[in-house]
């Protein structure tokens, strides 16, 4: 799912809320798989893959119901916000502020879009990719605070049957985690993970459902705000 920094951009505005559906332009792979062909005598369709495509907006915030009564209220005032914030962004009515990054020496290449409603910073986007991995982040914020994240990390290999062509298929793996904040504090996570094969059609991430993660108060999930912060700084690179 390696693209230009002009398509990236291009299909996150057209984004359809949280959940990756990759199809065979998307990239994952395990080095030990016992199908895994040998790269030195086949074509690999992956060969000018760069960093992907952030999920579609529509994809990204599920629609599972709220198990937790107490947060329900909570989650429906954050779909609320989400949904209005994605109307700016099709809209194309939000002030972009875009930095690329290239790492020297490093195959990984990266992209950090910050969106402005007025002056208030209101969406984040941070994709980048090496060879055979990419991960996305995508936040959302009120009043300077994050009320939703998704973060999409995966890797492709090479797998399954030669084509016709002789040309190699691939397999790609897909991590999807999506945190919930209700002033600072996480009210609810989900996760997921998935595969896809380039040989065949499987369900794909819209289609995969969410696992409800138990919520530990007081634990720092993944370092998720403090790379927000580091974000809103325009902190990126290697």
């Amino acid at each position: 799912m390696k693209a230009s920094l002009p398509a990236l951009v291009a299909i996150f505005l057209v984004f359809t809320l949280f959940s990756c559906g990759s199809d065979n332009k998307r990239s994952s792979s395990t080095d030990n798989l016992a199908q895994e062909q040998d790269t030195s005598t086949v074509t690999s369709p992956k060969e000018g893959k760069t960093y992907p495509a952030p999920s579609s907006l529509a994809e990204a915030m599920p629609t599972e119901p709220v198990k937790n009564s107490a947060t329900k209220e909570a989650i429906t005032a954050i779909r609320a916000e989400y949904a209005r914030l994605q109307k700016l962004l099709e809209e194309g009515t939000l002030r972009k502020d875009t930095k690329a990054f290239d790492c020297d020496g490093d195959p990984t290449e990266g992209e950090l879009i910050r969106y402005y409603e007025n002056d208030q910073l209101v969406v984040i986007q941070h994709s980048q990719g090496s060879e055979h991995s990419w991960e996305v982040k995508q936040v959302y914020l009120r009043n300077k605070e994050p009320f939703f994240a998704l973060e999409e990390e995966g890797y492709w290999t090479f797998g399954g049957p030669l084509n016709q062509d002789g040309s190699a298929n691939t397999i790609d793996y897909v991590t999807e985690n999506r945190y919930y904040f209700q002033e600072g504090t996480l009210i609810r996570q989900l996760t997921k993970k998935f595969e896809t094969h380039s040989w065949e059609n499987l369900p794909e991430g819209n289609a995969v459902p969410n696992k409800e993660v138990d919520i530990i108060a007081d634990q720092n999930y993944l370092g998720v705000l403090p790379y927000v912060a580091d974000f809103k700084k325009g902190v990126v690179g290697c």
